[in-house]
């Protein structure tokens, strides 16, 4: 790969100095970078992310198979192991905020290197923490700029997808990035498990590893091309948008901002150039107060969505950090029956969902607003979060190894069908001057109250408690908030493609009276569709 970027750098270099006889031919056709090219590159960096996010999901799967040697470790309570699960998640929420300003401000290559570095190093201090501080202040600071490190990768990949996948592969490739993150979550809790049936190491080697092998793709990311990462044409078409007075409606500003007035279109260089705000705390509040993100308040669609993953997030999380310790203390079974059970369990069931609820949405036609293909792909998570919490709710009342595991296949296997239609919907449900702003708000909202509370709030509650039981019935009930979420953005989906069908039906109108021959409705296509896929599942 590193010789493919080299040789194809080194012709594209060539090519675009001009020899003699050529100097009459335009210059347009020859700095053009061929499709091709761009394609197979894309393709290959779209694989790079999938491992980069396994890898760096890696120590998130480790913790859990390992909570009980951390604990005795570090002889710590129900509450701080709770911490311990949460502080990553509540890093990659200052991450978020970080993230969002990074890419807005800097191009996307420089800043991923730095957080892949900065991961690297911070696994590693994780992993020191027991020999270099046992008092635990450097294991829970470590865990900190894990969750920092890891914002960025969350932040950039989806939106990366959304802008340069295939046409009419974005589900598929939204699929295969999110099922990137279970693969390396279960590798991590599987690999972590068995080096500590089968060999002598410590358990602080479980994290070393995944350390040392991201340092190949940090230096594999140096050589990936910027045209690879940076849409040059939707930048330049932007700019000459905000320099034109005439196209000002047409500006990707914040709304409620007008070009015509003189504002800024950044609202952060505004928020800098005012003189109230000349405090830091001043300043975070004017960019938070004229940004983008009370305006994403008011797309229905977006706000249950992200309740929905939230939920989801939320359970989902508890269940991989507390099972394996709810199993052997609560239920009396055996770790390392528990780890291959479980690992086999959340390595399949996730997955096979998160790809399955992909195919099904492409199937039916995607999950853009035009056609009533949202609404279409909303009502297929409805079913699936109703099967879901289904499963859910008997799993913290039986004391069968068998029968929890069982019923975790089946929630986390319709719950994984979820989050590929959900998240393209996030992405792509709002304006696309707004979707690293819409990106950014979700991954706070899914790492604070999804990640961080989950295991904070069930290990508060099991420390008052006196047990585990109460905090894991806690996590599986959460799964009908996430039933609410998808009926709403069902609810919500349903209403914007009626009033986009309606807007359609008026164009096609006006287009008959003027000559132009009608096209076929494809709402009524995929009805159809819809229809045969129902009566498949």
């Amino acid at each position: 790969f590193f010789c493919k970027q080299f040789c194809s750098r080194t012709m594209e270099a060539t090519t675009l100095l001009p020899p003699a006889e050529s100097a009459n031919k335009k210059p347009k056709a020859v700095q053009t970078e061929p499709e091709t090219y761009l394609e197979t590159h894309r393709r290959i960096l779209f694989v790079f992310l999938v491992v980069l996010q396994m890898l760096m999901n890696f120590e998130a799967g480790a913790v859990p198979a390992l909570l009980l040697n951390i604990q005795d470790a570090f002889a710590l309570d129900f509450w701080q192991q709770g911490m311990l699960g949460g502080i990553v998640y509540l890093g990659m929420t200052v991450g978020s905020f970080i993230s969002g300003k990074a890419f807005t401000s800097f191009s996307p290559k420089p800043v991923m290197l730095i957080s892949i570095w900065l991961h690297i190093v911070t696994l590693l201090a994780f992993a020191l923490s027991y020999l270099m501080a046992p008092d635990a202040w450097l294991l829970y600071v470590s865990r900190f700029g894990i969750g920092i490190s890891q914002a960025f990768v969350t932040v950039y990949s989806p939106v990366w997808v959304d802008e340069f996948a295939p046409p009419g592969s974005q589900t598929t490739w939204m699929s295969l990035l999110q099922g990137g993150v279970p693969i390396g979550i279960c590798f991590g809790y599987i690999m972590a498990g068995m080096l500590q049936k089968f060999t002598s190491w410590q358990w602080y080697f479980s994290f070393i590893l995944p350390a040392v092998a991201l340092v190949p793709v940090a230096i594999g990311g140096a050589f990936v091309s910027r045209s690879l990462v940076y849409n040059e044409t939707l930048h330049v078409r932007r700019r000459t948008k905000s320099n034109a007075s005439s196209e000002a409606v047409e500006t990707p500003t914040r709304p409620g901002s007008s070009s015509l007035s003189g504002g800024s279109a950044d609202p952060a260089a505004a928020a800098a150039a005012t003189p109230e705000a000349s405090g830091c705390f001043a300043r975070m509040w004017h960019y938070v107060a004229h940004n983008d993100v009370w305006f994403l308040f008011k797309c229905r669609t977006f706000v249950f969505a992200l309740f929905t993953l939230t939920s989801l997030y939320f359970v989902v999380t508890g269940i991989q950090f507390w099972v394996t310790a709810y199993m052997v203390k609560e239920l009396g079974g055996d770790a390392d029956v528990i780890v291959l059970g479980f690992g086999l369990t959340s390595t399949t069931a996730p997955t096979l969902g998160v790809f399955f609820g992909g195919w099904v949405v492409d199937y039916l036609g995607g999950y853009t607003v035009e056609g009533g293909a949202m609404a279409t792909a909303c009502k297929f998570t409805v079913v699936c979060g109703f099967v879901s919490a289904l499963f859910a709710t008997p799993v913290g009342f039986i004391h069968s190894i068998g029968g929890v595991i069982a019923l975790l296949w089946g929630l986390l296997f319709f719950g994984g069908a979820i989050v590929a239609p959900t998240t393209g919907i996030i992405v792509s449900g709002v304006p696309k001057s707004m979707r690293k702003t819409a990106s950014a708000l979700s991954v706070f909202c899914f790492n604070f109250f999804g990640y961080f509370m989950s295991t904070f709030v069930s290990g508060i509650v099991m420390h008052l408690s006196g047990n585990m039981v109460m905090g894991f019935r806690l996590i599986m009930f959460t799964s009908y908030l996430g039933l609410i979420g998808v009926v709403g953005m069902w609810w919500s989906a349903k209403q914007a493609c009626q009033e986009s069908s309606s807007r359609s039906l008026v164009s096609d109108e006006v287009t008959s009276q003027r000559g132009a021959p009608q096209q076929p409705n494809p709402y009524q296509v995929l009805k159809k569709r819809a229809g045969s896929i129902v009566q498949i599942l």
